[in-house]
């Protein structure tokens, strides 16, 4: 495997708080062109179109997010190898398939997702469900 690439699944396994902080500062990517890059490649059939899919990546809970360096060894670090179920898998993207820049420009674009759910109180389909469920357990009425 690729002496980088090892070297960076090294740091991944043990990240800083400086790393961390380093990787908040600021990203190299283009979000703009991220966005586009992300529907191109169908990155959303996953991570969905806000990148809260079936696979998460918003509000940082995906550690391949941690820095631009990680992002890139998690997708280059199986280029030479095919998913057993591409269906189930993360497709492998070497730089033939997707360039550093295309890549740090998805990275950019993901950091900017954050992922804010209605307040429950807010969605009239479960208000209507709670306010079924209330009824169907008052005494004071009269049941079929």
């Amino acid at each position: 495997m690729n002496p980088k690439i090892l070297r960076l699944q090294r740091l991944a396994r043990g990240v800083a708080p400086a790393f961390l902080l380093v990787a908040a500062l600021g990203h190299a990517g283009d979000a703009e062109r991220g966005a586009v890059v992300y529907y191109e490649h169908g990155c959303y059939g996953c991570h969905g179109f806000g990148g809260a899919g079936r696979t998460p990546l918003v509000n940082g809970v995906s550690g391949m997010l941690v820095s631009e360096d990680v992002f890139l060894a998690f997708l280059r670090q199986r280029e030479d190898q095919n998913p057993v179920l591409p269906a189930n898998s993360m497709p492998n993207y070497g730089v033939y398939a997707l360039s550093d820049d295309d890549a740090l420009a998805v990275y950019a674009y993901v950091r900017t997702l954050v992922d804010t759910p209605p307040e429950i109180d807010e969605i009239p389909a479960f208000l209507t469900i709670l306010e079924a469920s209330d009824r169907a357990y008052d005494e004071d009425e009269e049941h079929p």
